[in-house]
């Protein structure tokens, strides 16, 4: 597996692992899925396509060797949780269950897996590979009201721009993409990334809603040509799932 941290954007460190091009593969599947658990193996098993297998069991293993190096144990040894912050479902994101003030998130898309870390701070974090164009209405899909009339003369590298900071603020906050994009609106593809305003939703912690102007959102540098990734980090907060006290 390629991988290196190539970057960090205030306390988020960013881990980076790369999809093998054509027939090489720097590492078999199956040497990667033998450090997953049998939760893990049975959702990769679950994906028709291989890209797309291979792309899950990237992030996994990232998250796995964070923890190893971290713990001082093999990956296989990690224990890793997935614990939803609105129903504690198991499709949450990632958390090292011996590290439970680190805080995780996974994106991958084309040919990159990225996964970001921060302590003590939750975090969301989003790559989207640049389409050679968009579906008709998919802008309609990402636009709040108020972004509309601007986003009209907006092409589809930075209308990908505004989609990966709006995922990348919804994953931070626990989200994802059960709240519609349309709900929440960040400054334009030209300006410096932030958080102008959102829907009324309760925070992760249960500790009344959630207040976005505390949100951190920040556009990803040193990227490969033809991607976008944005990540937000929030307030210190209590670790996901627990109640504020």
């Amino acid at each position: 597996m390629a991988c290196a941290v190539i970057a960090s954007v205030g306390p988020v460190t960013l881990h980076w692992a790369v999809l093998p091009s054509g027939e090489r593969v720097a590492e078999p599947v199956q040497q990667l899925l033998a450090q997953c658990d049998e939760t893990e193996r049975a959702r990769a098993g679950a994906y028709r396509r291989a890209a797309d297998r291979y792309r899950f069991v990237l992030g996994a293993t990232l998250v796995r060797r964070l923890g190893a190096a971290r713990l001082g144990c093999p990956p296989a040894r990690v224990r890793v949780r997935r614990d939803c912050p609105r129903c504690a479902g198991p499709h949450g994101p990632p958390r090292l269950a011996d590290l439970p003030g680190l805080y995780l998130s996974v994106s991958h898309s084309g040919d990159l897996v990225v996964l970001a870390s921060c302590p003590d701070r939750w975090v969301g974090v989003d790559v989207q590979q640049i389409p050679a164009a968009l579906e008709p209405g998919v802008a309609a899909l990402i636009l709040s009201p108020g972004e509309r009339r601007a986003g009209q003369d907006w092409d589809t590298a930075q209308l990908i721009t505004v989609w990966c900071r709006k995922e990348a603020v919804l994953k931070c906050v626990g989200s994802g993409l059960m709240s519609p994009m349309t709900a929440l609106t960040v400054t334009g593809p030209h300006e410096p990334a932030r958080v102008v305003s959102g829907p009324a939703a309760p925070s992760p912690a249960g500790a009344g809603p959630v207040d976005w102007r505390a949100i951190e959102l920040a556009d990803l540098p040193q990227l490969p040509p033809g991607y976008r990734a944005a990540v937000a980090t929030g307030p210190d907060r209590p670790a996901r799932g627990e109640r504020a006290r």
